[in-house]
């Protein structure tokens, strides 16, 4: 069995080999990379019951606000943020109003608009059981699942007065009936998708949940259009919405019988995208953050990126950290001169246009 495992993990890096060596040969290294460098805004605790402000998101904000200098030093280009904004019935439980974050950071909205930077829906799933006093994720609801995206949607519209089209479903959640609701609703650019993550029960351990978080081993590592009967493969046909996952990469120096278990998991066209590349993760070698990226980066022939993190890191001082490092190697690393913070949609357009070179 062990000798079937060895010939198994040799035959894999070889066709690593020979399939990284025609994606280098194939790719123009002169190519910006646009980069989607994503925020869900949201409330410093999960199972809120009252009103309670904000730290995080302020905390988080200011010290991105002071990265915008190093970021157009270390790249050449503006520095834009996407802010995905929490508008759902939680807020509206417990603040009074789904618009409650355009209320109450009114200013700080109008001046990150000025930046350049981009706005989308962050909507979750909680639903408050009166009977229980607590809050579900109600996944299995597809009519509440619906209700979520639209309202958020409704309250986003009033708060900034133009239509929403970009979406970060929580907890990573998402169904295929949800993606052709937000189509119909006027999404067009969809970021949830974490390729290499597994099928969970509940989002957090003692969050009740219905449903599931589906798993994304075998959903494509570049922008597609989702099929749709089945949002984790792709399609040929246009849509509407486009779904534009977050970078992954692949661990190095794990043993043997779990490398085997990703590559059967993932399967081995996306055996060097594997594991999600958490920005808010404290990385260390063989897999240190740059590490992670070079070989993120290698294993694209038309390479893109996109990181996302919590505003409520601001409240960790762990996670802060980790954003803190992370982001410093982002720009020290050797394509960073390429890299071009942008929009999902500026993201689409430059990878369409260096995919027809």
């Amino acid at each position: 069995m062990l000798r079937a495992l060895d010939v198994l993990a040799a035959c894999t890096s070889l066709a690593s080999h020979v399939i990284h060596a025609g994606s280098i040969d194939s790719r123009d290294d002169a190519a910006p990379i646009p980069l989607v460098f994503c925020i869900d805004v949201e409330p410093d605790a999960r199972l809120i019951r009252e009103p309670v402000e904000w730290l995080g998101f302020d905390a988080t904000r200011g010290f991105l606000e002071e990265q915008r200098l190093p970021i157009e030093q270390a790249t050449g280009s503006p520095a834009r943020f996407c802010w995905f904004l929490r508008l759902d019935p939680q807020i509206t439980g417990c603040y009074g109003s789904a618009t409650w974050v355009f209320e109450r950071y009114a200013a700080v909205i109008d001046n990150l608009q000025r930046n350049g930077d981009h706005f989308g829906i962050h909507p979750h799933a909680y639903r408050w059981l009166e009977d229980r006093q607590i809050w579900l994720h109600d996944f299995a609801n597809q009519a509440w699942m619906e209700h979520c995206v639209a309202s958020s949607l409704e309250a986003f519209e009033q708060g900034l007065g133009t239509a929403c089209r970009s979406m970060r479903f929580g907890d990573r959640w998402l169904s295929t009936e949800t993606v052709n609701c937000s189509e119909r609703l006027g999404i067009r650019y969809d970021l949830t998708v974490e390729p290499g993550s597994p099928r969970r029960e509940t989002p957090m351990r003692g969050e009740p949940a219905t449903g599931f978080l589906p798993d994304y081993y075998r959903v494509p590592r570049m922008p597609y259009v989702p099929d749709q009967r089945d949002f984790r493969r792709s399609s040929a046909g246009p849509r509407g919405v486009r779904l534009i996952p977050l970078t992954s990469s692949a661990l190095a120096g794990i043993p043997l019988r779990r490398r085997i278990s990703r590559l059967l998991r993932n399967g081995v066209r996306n055996r060097r995208q594997a594991t999600p590349l958490a920005f808010w993760s404290d990385w260390s070698p063989p897999n240190a953050f740059t590490q992670l990226l070079d070989r993120a980066l290698a294993a694209q022939v038309n390479p893109y990126l996109v990181f996302a993190i919590r505003s409520s890191i601001g409240a960790r001082a762990d996670r802060r950290r980790a954003v803190e490092n992370n982001l410093r190697d982002l720009l020290a690393h050797s394509q960073a001169g390429r890299f071009f913070f942008c929009s999902p949609g500026e993201l689409l357009d430059m990878w369409d246009a260096n995919r027809q070179r």
